[in-house]
């Protein structure tokens, strides 16, 4: 089946970020529940589609409706930010391989939930967060916020993250919502947009 996953790409101008700890409080916490949660936010709309990208295993992928797109680099795979020159709130869209699970489903997206913050914890920096499945459309992954430092101009700032994770024939992609204030669920509906809108290429459809 051809998934039709459409993501919004939002970065950094520089999308280098390094998570800030928090004491050693636990990095990772999965939510209780055996399943994932069909998300029931009000999706913002979506702009023009275009593609192909990471090597085409992406077919199509769309901003949310008047987000512009930043150019490409070898940082990421696409990434969109608001109008007006601003670079946050931006979307950021990244691709790696992931040979732990093929392709996240409802069957299996506690497990990779686990696997995630197992990740995080062997981590040095330490950060509290809850991983919690979730669908959105036919996007099956997890979803947890964190903080972070990223260089912004000459100087470095705090930026709030919210994160979606998926994986989609052993390729992982994060889709990312960057803020520099606490404003992260009011954005939340244009970084779900993104995720349910993805869609993939010949080289990443599940199983």
């Amino acid at each position: 089946m051809r998934l039709q996953h459409v993501s919004r790409l939002v970065c950094l101008v520089v999308p280098l970020v390094v998570v800030l700890g928090c004491g050693e409080t636990p990095s990772g916490r999965v939510a209780k529940k055996s399943g994932s949660s069909k998300s029931k936010r009000k999706l913002a709309k979506l702009g023009e589609y275009f593609g192909p990208l990471d090597d085409g295993r992406i077919e199509a992928i769309a901003p949310p409706k008047g987000w512009n797109v930043a150019p490409r680099s070898g940082k990421f795979v696409c990434r969109f930010h608001t109008p007006g020159g601003e670079s946050y709130p931006s979307i950021i869209v990244r691709s790696e391989d992931y040979e732990k699970i093929s392709n996240v489903s409802d069957d299996n997206v506690g497990e990779f939930a686990k696997q995630i913050a197992r990740s995080y914890r062997k981590g040095k920096l330490k950060q509290s967060m809850t991983i919690t499945p979730i669908r959105v459309g036919e996007f099956v992954g997890i979803s947890y916020q964190r903080r972070g430092k990223a260089p912004h101009g000459y100087k470095t700032i705090i930026v709030n993250r919210l994160i979606l994770d998926t994986v989609v024939a052993g390729r992982k992609y994060t889709i990312e919502l960057q803020t520099r204030d606490d404003d992260t669920l009011k954005h939340r509906r244009y970084l779900e947009a993104v995720a349910a809108g993805i869609k993939f290429g010949s080289k990443g459809i599940r199983d």
